[in-house]
């Protein structure tokens, strides 16, 4: 596509001013967002406090990301969440990068605009998961590999660029290895480049962002390999009726309509379908982007047939869908066969896109109040009451006489546990107690209290109407239910927690001990119940 400078330079400062003004938006809107940590960020917040090469889940680029953060700003919700709209909002440079360079600043401009007005991009950008950093490492990697691999002769400079931003992605999210066989394949499809699979400057690359992972790989190997055996448990087949398969994949691709908006994920699949049909006549460009977008979202749609797949699984292959998309919306490619103005035809995806990232945006400020409080499809309940809950701890254990050094233990999932360690005034670290003995999240990698806390005392914490395992309560002389209380999210949904107090400390039990009697009652406090 012919792009005279005077274009190119006018795109370009409107795709900065565009990517500016994102970044206002999104800070401003963090500032006055009135929903607490969802669990999944406490419990990345948690990882920050106790950095480390590698975690239960994930490699530790966010751990590491929300302490400097918090080293600058303190323990606060918008210091927490600062990273995703910084690094969310830095990837969309990368996005105009790619498709710039591919085919002009103006099909750039659209790419930046239509992939930042929807709605899964937007929550992705407004909470501190996993998806931010990866997401915005991945649009670099893809930049930065293009570069290298679509230029007759690549200088050092694009073999460093490649490794950096690959090796970041690396130490983001396990999904950023995909993208050595997705660009090896697209280099196998061009006849003009499959003699760069034996370049030295491509295995420079690979082999050099794999050099990131050593610290990663070293921690696996002295804590049993959990990242690799939580990583491999996502792809256990499941042996369940057929229709459950189906039902899998129909609700993998109700969530795909939905984060990414109709329309425009209706036009990218019509888009890839026609430009598959026509593979054999197409330039190198759309090849990529294909091999980059709709073919690793047709391995995500198979995996969707063996078991529920997570709606935010595939977003790294919507960013070059997206450029696919404003790419044929300014003509720049073929129309493959798809009739209608394509320019209206993005712009329109465009518009749908900003109303339902609108509608998104004002949710939060209108759903708690409303009758949809609590119900089904109210998806802030699981970030409201943690505040009221921390406080409504705080309170009770307030009026405790404490006479020694005091611990803080949950038998709850992993939820509640980095949840009140963020929201108690002190921010004390909250020990998870599992009774199965299985590691299910990074707090059985870390264990029990370490060191001599013999004699401390313990506020346990277990859902409503759960008691305390028998071998924790014989960790203590005394264990005694003190308080239960309840937050109200809306409608019948309730967070209800149970208090006990534990006294005298002798150490962490372990969860395998055969006890050879039955653990003795607790003493039920009825009258400190409030």
């Amino acid at each position: 596509m012919d792009e005279t400078p005077a274009n190119r330079s006018l795109w370009t400062r409107r795709t900065m001013w565009l990517v500016a003004g994102l970044l206002v938006c999104r800070m401003g809107y963090l500032a006055f967002l009135p929903l607490d940590l969802c669990p999944d960020e406490a419990y990345y917040w948690d990882w920050s406090r106790q950095l480390d090469w590698g975690y239960y889940s994930k490699p530790p680029m966010i751990a590491w990301i929300i302490a400097a953060a918090t080293s600058l700003g303190g323990p606060a919700e918008f210091v927490v969440r600062l990273p995703a709209a910084l690094l969310g909002t830095l990837g969309s440079v990368a996005v105009f990068g790619l498709a710039r360079s591919q085919f002009s600043a103006r099909v750039g401009f659209w790419s930046v605009l239509a992939i930042n007005l929807t709605p899964g991009i937007t929550a992705m950008n407004m909470l501190m998961t996993i998806d931010a950093p990866f997401l915005c490492a991945w649009a670099f990697g893809v930049w930065t590999a293009w570069e290298l691999l679509s230029r007759p002769e690549p200088g050092w400079k694009q073999v460093g660029l490649a490794v950096v931003a690959t090796g970041l992605g690396l130490l983001c999210k396990q999904t950023m290895l995909a993208l050595f066989p997705l660009t090896g394949l697209w280099l196998l499809l061009q006849a003009e480049h499959r003699r760069k699979l034996l370049s030295p400057k491509i295995w420079v690359w690979w082999c050099g962002s794999l050099v990131f992972l050593t610290p990663v790989v070293l921690w696996n190997a002295q804590h049993d390999w959990i990242t690799v055996q939580h990583t491999t448990e996502h792809f256990q087949n499941k042996t369940v009726p057929l229709t459950k398969h189906v039902v899998w994949m129909l609700e993998f691709w109700a969530g795909q309509f939905g984060v990414v908006s109709p329309i425009a994920c209706g036009l990218m699949l019509m888009i890839a379908g026609g430009a598959m049909k026509s593979l054999h006549r197409l330039d190198q460009r759309v090849r990529f982007l294909l091999c980059l977008g709709f073919v690793p979202m047709l391995g995500v749609t198979m995996l969707s047939l063996q078991q529920r797949v997570q709606p935010n699984w595939p977003a790294p292959f919507w960013l070059t869908s997206f450029v696919l998309l404003a790419a044929w919306g300014c003509e720049a490619i073929p129309r493959l066969g798809l009739r209608g103005d394509p320019f209206r035809w993005l712009m329109t995806s465009t518009a749908i896109g900003l109303v339902l990232m609108l509608g998104l945006w004002i949710v939060p400020f209108t759903v708690p109040g409303s009758s949809l409080a609590g119900s089904p499809i109210d998806a802030t309940a699981r970030l409201r009451g943690w505040r009221e809950m921390g406080q409504r701890v705080s309170a009770e254990v307030a009026d405790l006489p404490q006479t020694s050094e005091r611990l803080y233990i949950a038998v709850t999932g992993r939820g509640p546990v980095s949840a009140l360690a963020f929201y108690l005034p002190e921010h004390p670290r909250v020990y998870r107690w599992n009774p199965t003995g299985i590691v299910e999240s990074q707090h059985e990698v870390w264990g029990g209290p370490q060191g001599d806390h013999h004699g401390a005392e313990a506020i346990v914490v277990t859902h409503k109407g759960q008691p305390v395992p028998p071998a924790l309560e014989n960790a203590f002389d005394d264990v005694t239910l003190i308080a239960e209380t309840t937050v109200h999210l809306g409608g019948e949904r309730y967070e209800s927690l149970q208090l006990w107090r534990g006294i005298h400390y002798r150490d962490w039990p372990n969860p395998h001990q055969n006890l050879q009697t039955a653990a003795r009652p607790a003493k039920i406090a009825t009258t400190a119940i409030k």
